[in-house]
């Protein structure tokens, strides 16, 4: 088994982060198709389980559509450091330093040795960009990476918060709330409505035609996730 199959089945979300961006690349998000090559992505093999090429379509709308809403709600937040947990592959460090704010990404250590010095060279001003792998699930993992940060914090959480347990929610929500008693600021994320998101953008788009594209789309993100 190669290295990358064994860290794939270690952290499996990984997977899903990769496939976000090859999405972002087809809805033509500024830098995502850069990252994709970086990481010598196969958008063909990455998404070669969703049914068909409407699938993606829905897919890549619903994606950008929460890409694009939470970097204006963290402008219109008007916090100057954005802490993006987890930050996955995204291009969102770029735009961020490109509109005069501190950015932080926060994910597993596997996201963050590759995507960090992809990101430094991407950057114009990778001065203003930090990462560091963490455990969501442990303030300590968390305060720790933020030594060197002063608040307040604009705190973004995107394709996470489905992926645990109950139990492991309340903690990592509970580590949260800590990070802002010190820091100040807020959190934001549209977790919480993942599946009306889904549901919304599909049923616009496809009509009658939009439960069968969701199930394949259910089917793709659970085999991923196992």
């Amino acid at each position: 088994m190669s290295v990358k199959s064994m860290q794939a089945r270690v952290n499996p979300v990984y997977l899903t982060a990769k496939t976000a961006v090859c999405l972002m690349e087809r809805a033509k998000i500024p830098g995502a198709e850069e990252i994709a090559c970086a990481l010598a992505l196969d958008d063909k093999a990455l998404l070669q389980n969703m049914k068909d090429e409407e699938t993606i379509l829905g897919n890549a709308l619903v994606v950008e559509a929460k890409y694009r809403t939470m970097c204006r709600l963290i402008e219109a937040s008007g916090i100057m450091t954005s802490v993006d947990l987890p930050c996955g592959y995204t291009p969102k460090a770029i735009y961020m330093t490109e509109h005069g704010r501190k950015f932080v990404g926060l994910d597993l250590p596997i996201v963050i040795q590759e995507i960090e010095p992809i990101i430094r060279q991407l950057a114009g001003q990778a001065e203003n960009v930090t990462f560091y792998g963490v455990d969501a699930t442990n303030y300590s993992s968390l305060k720790a990476a933020l030594y060197d940060v002063s608040g307040p914090l604009c705190i973004s959480t995107e394709g996470m918060m489905m992926y645990f347990s109950d139990d492991e929610a309340d903690t990592v929500i509970a580590n949260i709330q800590c990070l802002l008693s010190e820091y100040g600021g807020c959190w934001i994320t549209p977790d919480p409505e993942y599946a009306l998101q889904f549901c919304g953008t599909f049923q616009a788009v496809f009509g009658e035609e939009s439960l069968a594209k969701l199930m394949a789309t259910r089917d793709t993100a659970q085999g991923q996730e196992d």
